[in-house]
């Protein structure tokens, strides 16, 4: 979990968001957002499609750090 977080983090500090503002264009709580970014829990797959189709992350990055 906290390899993915870290690449959460990475892609937020690629798109110059603030956890917050990426939190809110995903339609998440910023406590969830930060929770998943520092690998205490996983995002939903809501979430992860969201940033698929909004954002253009590979979800094989991102899950399995390939690609």
């Amino acid at each position: 979990m906290e390899e993915m977080g870290l690449r959460l983090a990475k892609v937020r500090k690629y798109l110059e968001y603030s956890s917050g503002d990426l939190a809110n264009r995903l339609g998440i709580k910023t406590t969830s957002y930060r929770k998943n970014e520092n690998g205490y829990s996983l995002p939903g797959l809501a979430t992860l499609q969201r940033l698929q189709k909004e954002f253009d992350v590979s979800m094989d990055w991102l899950l399995f750090n390939h690609g």
